[in-house]
């Protein structure tokens, strides 16, 4: 499927759920897939206010989604409960920094980063 621009805020969640990559009419809300390294290591990211601050990463492989647990802007929070994926085992919680290495280099890298191997990474 083809990237939707000019979401409006009304169909966001829905295209977050749906896992499509999208825009906000804003400009300020986004989503990308990432698949660092290979296919195996797929992810969706719905990003706030730029690639610095993921709200929430969908990781195809484990069918998990994560959440950023760190404190927001008013807009921001208001971009989360947008873009809430609203599953029913809930989300992981996560710190920004490692939100951002999920993000980036996905999960394997975040379980490595974790275990005190976060040379190289942020």
């Amino acid at each position: 499927m083809s990237r939707v621009k000019n979401a409006t805020f009304a169909d966001i969640r829905k295209h977050v759920q749906d896992k499509v990559e999208f825009d906000s009419t804003t400009g300020n809300l986004f989503s990308c897939i990432y698949s660092y390294g290979n296919k195996s290591n797929k992810r969706y990211v719905v990003f706030s206010y730029g690639g610095h601050w993921p709200l929430f990463v969908y990781d195809f492989n484990t069918d998990r989604w994560f959440e950023n647990n760190d404190r927001y802007s008013k807009t921001t929070s208001k971009h989360r409960r947008y873009a809430h994926p609203l599953p029913p085992e809930g989300t992981t919680k996560l710190s920004l920094d490692e939100m951002r290495v999920l993000s980036d280099y996905g999960l394997k890298a975040l379980a490595q980063w974790k275990m005190g191997g976060r040379h190289g990474i942020l």
